[in-house]
């Protein structure tokens, strides 16, 4: 009876010790806990835990009161081995890992600067490369293991999270499709976004599925982001880089809020036709670029850019740096009224990714009236907006009218015969059409360009024209 017990309490020993020996280390934050004690001057006390206070480490007792604290010097990533009151930067760069007196106690900390120019530091994730080019796992939960990591996987299918080895470099999973390197001695520092089902013995954790992990790749690891917050980032679809700008790429079809090691999807990025001003003097509108956002109705979208020469009117509102294009349909379909289009409608003309104001004519159902209006853009008093007209013949030069019998919106040219303007017909034939008008005095002459349904009539400022 006495050998089994001794068995028996042998063995549960020995659980606990392994238990112990595997357990990860955890700092979380003190809230209100805090020490004027530097550990160098602290008593024997034994430490129990750690949490984290601004840029101090706090060493706690027992009974979780603080005893001591450890000051992290700088901003920036540390690699630290913490012993009791002891702190011991690990410089893994030039040295090998100790899987037995180094790993079980190593943690991760980041240190950044706060808009109220303080330090704060909190504990992440990470995946090292040491000397020896031996990668470990370095979690921050306490319930995963500090690990050496297996680099013998050579696909990400089952491995989100974890490390692969293409041909003789090593990457880290981001997708079941998707893996990067480390940085490049030379590489631009970017963040990135682990997106899926975590493989096992991933030392980063989701605490959601349909949350990803936040990540920065430096030269000698991989590294869980806490030093910047991204409120309304873009993820590209095949890379998985995350960024607060974009370009002409396929993304995901979310912002995401992307801080403390974390990227969460939140409202759908909108789509359609877009007018970004990049010249605004005087509070007139001159010049700007445009977008297109195409929802790709499989979670992403596609950003692209259009080189057609066309005419657009696009909806402005608030401070005018961003249009919302009017699409053809909306046009006719009732979408627009006389107090939309007087004030907010602008006409551009658009070329090669540019677009430069300009005059013209457009002509829309009124909602109100459920009649087509014609209005005058960039004339009258006020130079930069649209403003409804009552014209029904080319009894002037410069109007425009709808001729609703021929379906035609009808331009008077500055050319008269018998006294009267020559109307131009503009009808609607799926391209924009073409006219030369003559012009001033002489042989000046210009192009008027109509968008491709002919809902708009305009002066064009950008021609490429081939002659045969």
């Amino acid at each position: 009876m006495i050998i089994r017990n001794l068995y028996v309490f042998g063995i549960l020993f020995l659980t606990t010790l392994i238990s112990l020996a595997s357990a990860g280390l955890e700092i979380p934050n003190c809230n209100d806990k805090t020490s004027n004690t530097s550990c160098s001057d602290a008593t024997d006390a034994t430490v129990k835990s750690y949490c984290i206070n601004g840029q101090n480490i706090i060493a706690l007792k027992e009974d979780s009161s603080p005893l001591c604290y450890i000051k992290l010097e700088n901003e920036g990533d540390h690699f630290v081995k913490l012993n009791g009151k002891t702190l011991e930067n690990i410089d893994f760069v030039n040295n090998a890992i100790n899987p037995t007196n180094d790993l079980p106690k190593m943690a991760v900390l980041s240190c950044y600067k706060t808009p109220e120019n303080t330090v704060n530091c909190g504990q992440t994730s990470a995946i090292i490369r040491d000397k020896n080019f031996k990668y470990y796992g370095i979690s921050k939960k306490a319930s995963v293991t500090n690990t050496e990591l297996d680099v013998n996987n050579e696909s990400c299918e089952g491995n989100i999270g974890k490390l692969i080895k293409v041909k003789v470099r090593v990457k880290l999973c981001l997708t079941e499709t998707t893996a990067i390197p480390l940085l490049a001695a030379l590489g631009a520092q970017n963040n990135y976004m682990i997106d899926g089902h975590l493989g096992e013995n991933s030392p980063f954790d989701i605490d959601n599925e349909n949350n990803g992990v936040f990540i920065r790749p430096e030269k000698n690891y991989y590294i869980g982001e806490i030093t910047k917050v991204f409120e309304n980032a873009y993820v590209n679809y095949d890379t998985r880089m995350v960024t607060e700008t974009y370009y002409y790429y396929k993304y995901l079809n979310k912002y995401h809020l992307c801080s403390n090691s974390k990227c969460e999807g939140k409202n759908e990025i909108p789509t359609g036709t877009f007018l970004y001003t990049t010249r605004f003097e005087a509070g007139i509108i001159h010049k700007g670029d445009i977008l297109i956002f195409t929802d790709n109705k499989d979670g992403t979208i596609s950003i692209s850019t259009q080189f057609k020469n066309e005419m657009m009117a696009f909806k402005f509102s608030g401070t005018y740096d961003v249009g919302v294009k009017i699409e053809d349909e909306q046009f006719l379909d009732g979408t627009l009224n006389e107090a939309i289009v007087n004030g907010s409608i602008k006409i551009f003309n658009c070329f090669e990714e540019r677009c430069e104001a300009t005059v013209g004519f457009i002509k829309y159902k009124d909602s109100t009236s459920n009649t087509i209006k014609v209005a005058g853009c960039g004339m009258g008093n006020n130079k930069d907006i649209c403003e409804t007209s009552v014209t029904v013949n080319c009894d002037r030069v410069q109007t425009a009218y709808y001729y609703e019998a021929g379906d035609q919106f009808v331009y008077c040219s500055r050319t008269t015969v018998n006294g009267k303007s020559e109307g131009i017909a503009f009808v609607n034939n799926n391209e924009p059409s073409i006219y030369l008008e003559r012009f001033g005095t002489g042989s000046q002459y210009r192009f008027l360009l109509s968008d491709k349904s002919s809902n708009i009539i305009g002066v064009a400022r950008s021609m490429k024209i081939k002659y045969y």
